[in-house]
């Protein structure tokens, strides 16, 4: 077995071979730092990689904007996923700990990846825009392995969901900073003929209104719990602060989409969790007409005749209807990954659009029989994971569980009017909470045998 003390000293080397190699090369510096980051995290624990995971909305935008780390802002997520997993590895075999977590769900994962692998040898006219349409569907769903090995304390739990919550919290403050200021948006992100009652929609640091709804609508489930049943009450005024930002900041995105994941969401929670839930459904809808009538005019365009002429022209309903029609002559076997209705599409293909809906983009691109099964993965991950948490011994990991498992399901639903999925950071969530779900029972099980 490594003594600590040489992996300390071989960390150490990389880092002064880096500071040499930054005078040759900014690369060669930037490399060798990860390195010694990863042989010191590899040795005192891998799950703190998770943290920049559970940050990604933060970490993503630090890549985006930092000019020094931007040409690395497309591929660090991958190479954290790389990283986690060599140090998952090499910590195993260093502690002489083989053992893999399992779940009832990994065969229906499994099941689709080797479907998605199939469609993309049997269906590929272009096999480079294929692998990156491909890797949409089949890379991201990997991090669920992730958030189902690593997570290893109940304590470790708590502290990524607070973590996640803080840095919503200020991604929606700044949201509502950017609707006071009347943040510059372009002028295709409303109906400019009709919408002129909007001044601005917010997108934060996420850069897109739509997006920002998203993840605001995934993660308000999150903060629902501590609200209803903190005790302190100092953390209760917190989280209740936090709610309210969010809740303010999603109305401000103008995402007719998100409002409706919400919603839906709102309804799950009331009726099957917390019926006071439905009560702070209520008190927001009535807020709308007296302080954001802009919001309720949205809400009254959307369900106008002027908008149903507009979408049949040009919009949603146009692209849907051209899409069925695409289906139709592709049914069994689709188009072929990275040819439809989302960004891989757009950058490759003349004449390419967004549908606005990701099953049936998935539906063309993969066939009648690839997106079934894709569906199927989706329902069954929400409801054995709802098992899990319904054998939970720990209430508190039952509470907490839940609002993460209404804010995946609450994902889903916005899937069926936006492209969701194709946001890397969207996806990414998704898969690694699932895993955490999953990763409950075996932590529970652990605490209760060491009570």
């Amino acid at each position: 077995m490594i003594e600590r003390r040489s992996l300390y000293y071989m960390a150490f080397l990389i880092f002064i071979l880096g500071l040499i190699g930054s005078m040759v090369s900014l690369k060669i510096s930037v490399l060798a730092l990860g390195l010694f980051l990863l042989g010191l995290i590899i040795f005192e624990d891998p799950s703190r990689l998770l943290y920049a995971a559970i940050l990604y909305a933060f970490v993503d935008f630090v890549f985006r904007k930092v000019a020094i780390l931007s040409s690395f802002a497309s591929i660090w997520d991958e190479v954290l996923f790389i990283l986690i997993v060599v140090a998952f590895v090499v910590k195993s075999i260093l502690n002489n700990n083989s053992k893999l977590r399992i779940s009832p769900l990994d065969v229906y994962i499994m099941v689709f990846l080797m479907t998605c692998i199939f469609l993309l040898l049997k269906n590929s006219s272009n096999m480079r825009i294929a692998i990156e349409g491909f890797r949409v569907y089949a890379e991201y769903a990997l991090w669920f392995f992730i958030g189902l090995n690593l997570l290893k304390s109940i304590s470790q739990f708590k502290k990524f969901i607070s973590a996640y919550i803080f840095m919503i919290f200020l991604i929606s403050l700044y949201g509502i900073y950017q609707y006071i200021i009347g943040v510059e948006i372009p002028q295709s992100w409303i109906d400019s003929s009709y919408e002129t009652y909007i001044r601005t929609r917010v997108y934060s640091i996420i850069g897109s209104p739509n997006v920002l709804g998203s993840l605001l609508a995934m993660s308000i489930p999150f903060v629902l719990p501590f609200v209803l049943h903190e005790k302190t009450i100092p953390k209760r005024v917190y989280y209740s602060m936090v709610l309210i930002s969010m809740i303010v900041c999603l109305g401000f995105t103008f995402s007719r989409g998100a409002w409706f994941a919400f919603l839906v969401s709102m309804l799950l929670y009331g009726f099957f969790v917390d019926k006071r839930v439905l009560g702070l459904l209520f008190a927001t809808v009535a807020c709308v007409p007296v302080f954001a009538p802009s919001i309720l005019m949205r809400v009254l365009y959307m369900l106008s005749n002027k908008y149903t002429e507009s979408s049949a022209r040009a919009g949603r309903i146009a692209r849907w209807t051209k899409s069925f029609e695409i289906l139709k002559e592709n049914l069994l076997f689709g188009v072929g990954f990275g040819r439809f209705g989302g960004a891989v599409a757009k950058r490759n293909i003349a004449g390419s659009f967004y549908v606005d809906n990701f099953y049936l983009k998935s539906a063309v691109e993969m066939g009648i029989i690839g997106v079934a099964i894709m569906i199927l993965v989706f329902a069954m991950g929400l409801l054995l994971s709802a098992r899990v948490l319904k054998h939970l011994k720990s209430k508190e990991l039952k509470m907490i569980g839940t609002g993460i498992l209404i804010g995946l399901a609450t994902t889903l639903i916005h899937n069926t009017v936006e492209n969701i999925f194709e946001v890397p950071m969207m996806t990414t969530y998704f898969w690694l909470f699932l895993g955490f779900l999953f990763a409950l029972e075996y932590i529970d099980s652990e605490s209760n045998s060491k009570a």
